[in-house]
Parts: structure tokens; sequence; C-alpha cells
């Protein structure tokens, strides 16, 4: 479920589409019969592989080679990097 929140109600500014993770948490009630618990540790999970991303293409931009791939990877990074959630984005994903 951290995961879904994540993938589906977080915009590139970090910011919580509201309307967005209740219609995910509604649907997941109506299927499943209620919700897990979230808390600030249930987004460990999504926070690490997003960690393992940012790692794999850090890898890539120090790896490209020729100006248009450099040029590429270094626009990617600067773009994933000033877009991650936060701290205070998972403790509002959690208060959902």
């Amino acid at each position: 479920m951290a995961a879904a929140l994540v993938t589906w109600a977080v915009d590139p500014a970090g910011g919580v589409n509201a309307a967005g993770a209740r219609a995910l948490l509604d649907g997941y009630r109506a299927r499943a019969g209620g919700v897990p618990e979230l808390s600030l540790g249930t987004f460990r999970g999504s926070a690490t592989g997003l960690r393992n991303y940012v790692s794999g293409q850090v890898h890539a931009v120090l790896a490209a080679e020729g100006v248009e791939e450099r040029r590429f990877a270094d626009r990617t990074i600067r773009h994933l990097l000033a877009h991650l959630p936060s701290k205070a984005t998972y403790r509002e994903l959690a208060r959902r």
C-alpha cells in the first residue's frame, strides 16, 4: 500500500494529491474490507527502493560516454534529485 501511495499520489514536486490518495485507499478498502495501518515506518521500503534507483542513476551518469549521453544523463539526474519525496511527504501520506 505504501509503494502504491508513493507511486500514484505524490506529484513531481513531492506534494501529495490528497484526492488521489483517498481514492486509492477507498478503492483498496472497498475491495479488501480494510486498509493496513500506515505510519512513517511503513514507507521505509519505498524510500529504500527509491534510494537504490537513484544510486543506479548516479552510476549511469558516471558511466555516460559521449557529449549527448552525458548531457542526457546529467539532465535526468538533476531532475530526479530535485523531485525526491521528503520525510514530510511520507508523513502526510501516513495520515491518510
